[in-house]
C-alpha cells in the first residue's frame, strides 16, 4: 500500500471570506488525492491468477511435500483473490 501524505488546512488571516476559498481549494485538493490513492491502493495485480482443484492449507512449515506446498500457494491466492487482490481475469470491469 502506498503512503498518503494530505496537505495541511489552511490556517485563519482575518479575512473570512479568503479563509472561506481556501477551505474550499484545500478540501478540493484533499478530495482529489484521496480518490487518486484510492484508486492506486484498491486496484487489483495485473496478472490473471486463478487457484481451483486444491486442498485448502492455512500451515506452512519445513517438512512438507511438494504437494503440501502447491495447496499452501493455491490457498494464498484463492485467499487474495476473494479480498480482491489479485483478479482470476485479465479485465478488471467484471471482478469488483
Amino acid at each position: 500500500m502506498r503512503l498518503v501524505t494530505l496537505p495541511g488546512p489552511p490556517s485563519y488571516q482575518g479575512d473570512q471570506q479568503a479563509f472561506n476559498r481556501a477551505v474550499t481549494d484545500w478540501m478540493a485538493r484533499v478530495k482529489g488525492i484521496v480518490e487518486n490513492a484510492s484508486r492506486l491502493n484498491d486496484t487489483p495485480a495485473q496478472t490473471a491468477m486463478y487457484a481451483e482443484n486444491f486442498t485448502s492449507t492455512t500451515t506452512v512449515n519445513g517438512t512438507m511435500t511438494g504437494t503440501d506446498v502447491a495447496n499452501a500457494l493455491a490457498t494464498l491466492v484463492d485467499t487474495l483473490t476473494r479480498k480482491g487482490n489479485l483478479s482470476p481475469t485479465v479485465s478488471r470491469e467484471n471482478n469488483v
